[in-house]
């Protein structure tokens, strides 16, 4: 009941508070983002989880030339924390920032603030307020189980209207655009994440980047979601080529930008190990950052 209640205060708003919430200007959401792990430090006695090493983290993104990164605050202790120092890092170091918390369908709420989603979105707008590289919040799989239930319409609305009003964007992941959800969903969100699930083929990437943007709200950004992993409805992994060629998606046009979920930035599974045992996913999304950044074609992947 809290929750419901602190959710509905976001769209009950005093005159003042009102003005207070006058949108600002959007800021930049990002090309090439990743959602991935970060990398860690070893586990203290007693703990699943290590603190993240948030010098390590902001290396491998400058390395691999990524200029956003969506970190996960779920079930750490420290998550949060560590949120926020990866924000004064990434800000020094000139990358934007997504966050996102876990949905209902997920199973377990993130920590500390659980399912009090008025509290983690007044935080976030704070947090944005002294950060200028918090860009987003990212809702993913919001057409997912029950999601969409309990992130209803007037949620989704009131949370978009309070993290535009410091300038981050109300991003949402969906595994399919349709007209049905664009007129329920379409004013809660700035810009759509479509994750494209076929990681044997990329034949009809293009189809589906294109109906994604027929059927979503006009003023979305369009942005491709691709899996650097096996995942339970694709065991193979994809390969170099396959994230190369949906790499260029963003490069002909065919949407804005594209998130990179668990690109690997540790050591990688033995059959994404390339030389040196860097993964041969991220070291392909690097030469071709790379390459993109010095205005050169993107070469074709060296790994296999």
């Amino acid at each position: 009941m809290a929750a419901v209640t602190a959710g509905a205060a976001l769209c009950q708003s005093t005159p003042g508070e009102k003005a207070a919430q006058k949108p600002a200007k959007l800021r930049d959401v990002g090309t090439w983002i990743a959602f991935t792990q970060p990398i860690r430090e070893p586990a203290a006695p007693g703990r699943a989880l290590g603190r993240v090493d948030v010098k390590k983290t902001v290396q491998a993104l400058l390395v691999t030339r990524l200029d956003t990164y969506c970190f996960f605050i779920w079930q750490g202790p420290n998550d949060l924390e560590d949120f926020k120092q990866l924000l004064i890092a990434t800000q020094r170091a000139k990358i934007n920032m997504w966050v996102c918390i876990a949905p209902p369908q997920v199973g377990a709420n993130s920590l500390p603030h659980r399912g009090s989603y008025g509290t983690w979105t007044s935080e976030f707008v704070d947090l944005a307020r002294r950060h200028p590289n918090l860009t987003a919040f990212f809702l993913f799989d919001l057409d997912v189980g029950r999601n969409s239930k309990l992130f209803h319409p007037v949620r989704v609305n009131g949370m978009r209207k309070a993290f535009n009003s410091v300038g981050m964007n109300m991003v949402i992941g969906l595994k399919d655009v349709t007209s049905t959800f664009t007129n329920i969903f379409g004013k809660g969100a700035d810009a759509v994440v479509v994750n494209y699930t076929n990681q044997q083929t990329i034949g009809n990437l293009s189809g589906l980047l294109a109906g994604a943007r027929a059927l979503g709200a006009p003023h979305w950004k369009l942005i491709a979601g691709y899996y650097c992993s096996t995942t339970p409805w694709s065991p193979r992994p994809p390969t170099p080529d396959w994230l190369w060629y949906g790499m260029r998606r963003v490069l002909k046009k065919e949407c804005d930008a594209c998130v990179l979920t668990d690109l690997d930035f540790r050591t990688p599974a033995p059959h994404d190990r390339g030389p040196r045992g860097v993964s041969k996913l991220t070291l392909t999304a690097k030469n071709f950052l790379q390459a993109v950044k010095a205005g050169n074609p993107p070469p074709p992947p060296r790994y296999k």
